[in-house]
């Protein structure tokens, strides 16, 4: 039977709400990043790990208020989850924003760039819908649609990920350039599939505790 969150219970779903800001912030520096040239992307690299900083920060309270509470308006495992995987969504981010500095990625074939930028409008979409979603948490109402479309995203994100790869091999042909592009790829697309664990895990404890 699940407790009715009391008013101390709302800070968990808070920080839920604002991590979550985080994740979309950190796409918004992601995309400008991508699109600096070379020497100022290291500049919007460290906002962007600022961001992820403070979502650890969340992360970390939300952790010391759960060690805290005799009594949760969730079980702990879920609540761990819901944390944990919202968490990977904004790690994953900040690896494809430092890649990208790293590897001093230049100019991307036509091909490849008209593929990443599907990536990364993918997981604006995907950021988005995480934000309006995590208020509902609480509740565990009006959700439905919300997994549905993360769904939906995910596999857009697969469908750009396969074709990328395939037009990365046909159009580059430098081996190493291979190699970045694909890390970069491949860090993208598990950064979509984060949004995707996440919205499981939301639709598993709506689930359970309906």
């Amino acid at each position: 039977m699940r407790f009715k969150p009391s008013n101390k219970d709302v800070v968990f779903f808070d920080l839920l709400s604002a991590s979550a800001k985080c994740i979309l912030e950190g796409v918004e520096l992601l995309e400008q990043i991508v699109s600096a040239p070379i020497d100022g992307r290291s500049v919007i690299r460290d906002q962007l790990h600022l961001k992820e900083h403070e979502a650890d920060d969340n992360t970390h309270e939300y952790i010391h208020k759960m060690n805290q509470s005799f009594i949760t308006p969730l079980e702990r495992d879920d609540l761990m989850n819901l944390m944990s995987t919202l968490d990977n969504c904004m790690d994953y981010i900040d690896e494809v924003g430092d890649l990208f500095v790293l590897y001093k990625i230049d100019t991307l074939p036509e091909t490849v760039q008209r593929g990443f930028n599907e990536q990364i409008d993918i997981l604006r979409k995907c950021a988005n819908l995480t934000v309006k979603a995590t208020p509902h948490i609480q509740s565990l109402h009006d959700l439905y649609d919300y997994w549905i479309e993360i769904n939906s995203l995910e596999n857009a994100g697969d469908v750009a990920y396969r074709r990328m790869l395939s037009e990365l091999f046909e159009y580059v042909k430098d081996p190493v350039e291979i190699i970045k592009l694909k890390d970069i790829i491949l860090v993208t697309e598990r950064a979509i599939d984060s949004f995707e664990h996440f919205a499981n895990v939301v639709e598993d404890v709506a689930v359970k505790e309906s």
